[in-house]
């Protein structure tokens, strides 16, 4: 089991946030400045994981819903139109390949 949380079956609302030194996926973002000052609101733990690379995975996952399901309206149409997608909507092909390319260096901790 590479993470456990009675959480995921709930599906916890995004965006999550990698906490790769503790390990933590958390649905708020904090941060610390040079002099340990503390900020941004008080995150819940979504889930604990086994490795630096699930927290940066996992915390991607409502990000990678979202971009699948952005292209699924993008693919119905190419079928409807003989695969020419950029016909009518090119401006929105181009949205969603950079919301798949931005999930996807989240999900590799970049």
């Amino acid at each position: 089991d590479v993470c456990s949380s009675d959480l995921m079956s709930k599906h916890t609302k995004g965006p999550w946030f990698a906490r790769p030194t503790v390990l933590q996926v958390v649905d708020k973002k904090i941060w610390f400045d040079e002099d340990g000052s503390r900020h941004g609101d008080t995150p819940n733990m979504v889930l604990n994981c086994d490795s630096v690379a699930d927290t940066h995975l996992i915390a991607a996952a409502p990000e990678m819903l979202a971009a699948l399901e952005a292209v699924l309206p993008l693919l119905d149409m190419a079928f409807e139109h003989d695969g020419d997608v950029f016909r009518k909507k090119h401006n929105d092909a181009v949205d969603v390949d950079e919301l798949i390319r931005a999930v996807i260096a989240k999900a590799k901790g970049e």
